[in-house]
């Protein structure tokens, strides 16, 4: 929730879920946008077919030298 507030987004309301969650279509607030990961918007498929809807929020990692030879060598 930080990031989008950070970006400005203004939420009206906030629902999280734990890992694994078996959605239900129960889940989601009729007609409404939601923001949610990669991993979760695959099982969130079946119950969005409004386009325009959801919106996946993609995450990304980058690491030094340094940090990516250590990462290696503990391999």
């Amino acid at each position: 929730f930080t990031l989008l507030e950070r970006l400005g987004v203004v939420l009206q309301e906030r629902r999280s879920f734990p890992d694994h969650h078996p959605f239900r279509s129960t889940d989601l607030p009729p007609s409404s946008v939601l923001f949610v990961t990669a991993k979760d918007a695959v099982k969130l498929r079946p119950f969005v077919s409004s386009p325009g809807r959801c919106f996946v929020l993609l995450e990304e990692c980058s690491a030094d030298d340094l940090l990516r030879q250590r990462i290696l060598e503990s391999l």
